[in-house]
């Protein structure tokens, strides 16, 4: 049976908190003496990306090792039968407008490993001169000073002007900070070993240019960065801790600073910006279980918290993967309070655990299966062959899941069943762009299965652009893009060109008038971590008409204006590896709304 639902999991985080901000110049050269092995499995990662009011996110840039994809409309993304590390696999999420989304994963071999971003949004919050400096406050308390004459660009050279900062204090008090924080808090002390961290706060913040160009503190020079103290948390609040930084890189928090308690607020001083939280380390051991329906059943995407007994104030989170297991680092010799939630919010088990000295695996852990529903169903193409590639969404009252099919074009999922039972159900095909119409069903009268029988999908998405690039896949669906079509060329964008964000751009010479095949004037494509005189833009794909490398568009279907145009490009393009150029092969399918 396959039993997912796309809410999230990550291995236990041994305390919540999250800040956020652009990937800086800071080049740790940390070699860690004692790193968890590598330990190489075949998984699945499948995940959605949310914004701070719950709204689903499209076109958002997933990253796991070399794969990058991106999120369609329904926020959703995933990656399928990839070799990854049991140990810690690191995934980032990347979206203009937005600080950036990190996590860290131990995914079990032949299982599926659930992932949610929450997105927080990177509003102005203030500005200052490079002359004068200045001192930049949150809505919430927290602040970040900067003296005179301190920011450079990220490329080393000095700026003057006006800066733009975007900062934000995250309340450890807050449960939502659970899917925004970055990794899952294991880091590298001072002297070189993995320790694993209980936060006091965390802050984001990046430095702009007026025109959105990256800033940082200039070298030899620091800021100070000052973060309150949560409610929870001031009785047990130390008058030192130490402070880390998030490596973009590694996915791990490298020990670099401290911080001192003054007037119930975390004030040190920092040399870049990057995540930055105040926290302490913990010795550990790992802790692995298992939750079980009361039918046998792995419950998965169960979310699992973890209390510390003596300081309630430290706690985490994980949800349980698609065989129901969970694990990960907690404190060593003390008493936990552990408790299981269900996708409505309803508290299903507690118990106390512990004190453990040594790694343990906890007995079963059963859980009530009397709001339970499975759904079952088949997704077929409009040849009416199995849809092999798909998946269906189910939304309802507390309910946002996502199930794929298997390679016969099944899917099963079970849910727990929240106050209202009417769900509203979609398919759709992957490979050949399709989707079916929605059906809203009443599950509360399906008495414990809800077969949907064969479900057909012969729409067509509306706009989806999809790149393959070697072991590189870019593809969405219904995404908007910008487009025109003018005497003087097509020109399709996706993006703004800036750092850690998709840009993708196809231009002709002439205007397009019908199907048919076009001479390309131009193509790019670059995935935002391409590093060039000091910036960071990804890999990087290009082509010239000069340089006799540019494959040719082949207009495939045409509406004209107000309409849709299909179309393809398939050859080889020019990949930029600083600072040589070498060729490879590309696949563009594209169908977009014209103006």
């Amino acid at each position: 049976m396959k039993n997912v639902k796309v809410i999230g999991w990550a291995s236990l985080l041994f305390l919540i908190i999250f800040s956020s901000c652009r990937k800086d110049t800071y080049e740790p050269t940390t070699t860690i003496k004692t790193p968890d092995p590598i330990v190489l499995v075949t998984a699945d990662v499948q995940g959605q990306v949310y914004d701070e009011d719950m709204n689903l996110l499209q076109g958002v840039t997933i990253k796991m090792g070399n794969d990058i994809i991106v999120s369609d409309e329904n926020g959703e993304f995933r990656f399928t039968n990839k070799t990854i590390n049991k140990n810690g696999t690191y995934i980032t999420a990347t979206d203009n407008g937005h600080f950036l989304g990190a996590k860290m994963i131990n995914p079990e071999l032949s299982t599926t490993s659930y992932v949610v971003f929450q997105l927080l949004k990177k509003e102005l919050t203030g500005t200052f001169t490079t002359a004068a400096g200045g001192t930049i406050e949150t809505t919430d308390g927290a602040s970040v000073s900067f003296g005179a004459n301190s920011i450079m660009y990220e490329n080393g050279t000095p700026y003057t002007g006006e800066v733009q900062v975007y900062a934000k204090w995250l309340n450890p008090d807050d449960q939502a900070i659970t899917d925004q924080m970055p990794g899952d808090l294991r880091a590298i002390n001072t002297e070189d070993d993995i320790v694993q961290l209980a936060t006091f706060g965390m802050m984001a913040v990046e430095l702009e240019t007026p025109t959105g160009q990256a800033l940082q503190v200039a070298e030899g020079n620091t800021a100070t960065i000052s973060m309150p103290v949560a409610t929870s948390q001031t009785s047990t609040a130390p008058n030192t801790i130490p402070l880390w930084s998030f490596d973009e890189d590694m996915g791990y928090w490298i020990e670099e600073s401290t911080a001192s308690l003054t007037n119930n607020q975390y004030v040190g001083e920092v040399t870049h910006f990057s995540y930055w939280n105040c926290d302490a380390p913990f010795p550990l051991v790992n802790v692995n279980g298992t939750v079980k329906y009361t039918n046998g059943l792995a419950a998965a995407s169960q979310k699992v918290i973890i209390t510390m007994a003596s300081n309630t104030a430290i706690t985490a989170y994980g949800l349980t993967n698609s065989a129901g297991n969970f694990g990960g680092k907690m404190p060593k010799d003390e008493i936990l309070n552990i408790s299981v939630e269900d996708n409505c919010g309803n508290v299903v088990y507690t118990d106390q655990i512990g004190p453990f000295n040594t790694d343990t695996n906890l007995p079963d852990i059963t859980i009530s299966d009397d709001d339970l529903v499975i759904i079952s169903g088949t997704l077929l193409n409009c040849d009416g062959n199995p849809t092999t590639n798909g998946y269906v969404t189910i939304k309802g009252e507390g309910n946002n899941i996502t199930a794929y099919t298997e390679m016969d074009g099944t899917f099963e999922v079970a849910i727990n069943l929240c106050e209202d039972g009417q769900l509203t159900i979609q398919g759709y095909d992957i490979d050949n762009l399709k989707t079916g119409p929605e059906e809203v069903v009443d599950a509360s009268a399906a008495g414990g299965t809800l077969a949907l029988g064969e479900i057909s999908l012969c729409e067509n998405i509306e706009e989806y652009v999809i790149v393959d690039i070697d072991e590189i896949s870019y593809s969405s669906l219904k995404t908007e893009y910008n487009v025109s079509n003018e005497v003087g060329g097509f020109n399709l964008t996706s993006g703004n060109g800036q750092q850690d964000t998709i840009s993708f751009f196809i231009n002709v010479s002439e205007q397009i008038t019908g199907t048919g095949t076009y001479d390309l004037s131009s193509f790019s494509y670059n995935d935002g971590s391409f590093t060039d005189n000091g910036m960071d833009w990804g890999i990087y794909l290009g082509c010239s008409p000069n340089g006799g490398n540019c494959p040719q568009l082949n207009v495939t279907a045409f509406e004209g204006a107000g309409g849709y145009m299909e179309g393809t490009i398939i050859g080889t393009v020019e990949v930029y590896e600083s600072p040589t150029y070498d060729e490879i092969d590309i696949e563009v399918d594209f169908r977009v709304l014209l103006p």
